[in-house]
Formats: structure tokens, sequence, C-alpha cells
């Protein structure tokens, strides 16, 4: 799923996916997110109440004046995990 849309010298694209695992391969695949989050100077993670692979992870980067940014949304209860990635920012001409 995803969109791109520009407006004037604006851009922006989304795009999501889920994500589906075995009850092992989530917890694997959370931690693997944590501990990815953790250590990027950008990123943020925060953790729900009643499993350890319950969270909400994002990571920020400015790059050439745009911000992009990917999300990931973990519900363990489903075995999913929501993955997003964002990009916003201004057109950079094409230099001839």
């Amino acid at each position: 799923l995803g969109v791109a849309r520009r407006l004037g010298h604006w851009e922006y694209e989304f795009a999501a996916r889920v994500e589906t695992l075995s009850e092992r391969s989530f917890a694997g695949r959370a931690q693997e997110l944590l501990a990815l989050v953790a250590d990027h100077p950008h990123g943020l993670a925060g953790t729900f109440p009643g499993s350890p692979h319950a969270f909400t992870a994002m990571v920020a980067q400015q790059v050439e004046g745009q911000m992009r940014w990917r999300t990931w949304h973990a519900y363990p209860q489903e075995g999913q995990l929501v993955v997003t990635r964002t990009h916003v920012g201004a057109r950079v001409p094409v230099r001839r």
C-alpha cells in the first residue's frame, strides 16, 4: 500500500505493509527492531504493558533537506507487524 503526491515544490511519499509472523519469528523480529532503534541516534521506541513485544518504534533522518522516517507497530496478539515508510520534502530541481 502506498501513495505519492506532489504539491507545488513539495513531495510526499508513504508506504505501508503488514508482516504476519509466527509467534517465534515475531519475538525475534521484535527484539531485532527494538535493538536497531535503541542503537540509532534518531530512534525512539515505546513498549506497551502486557507483552514485551508490543511496541511502536520510529527512526527518522534528514537527507538533503528532506525528512524520512520509518515506523514499526507491533501487535503480538495477532502476530502482525505494521511497517511504514514516509518521505516529506521540497523537490530538488533537476540540474542540466
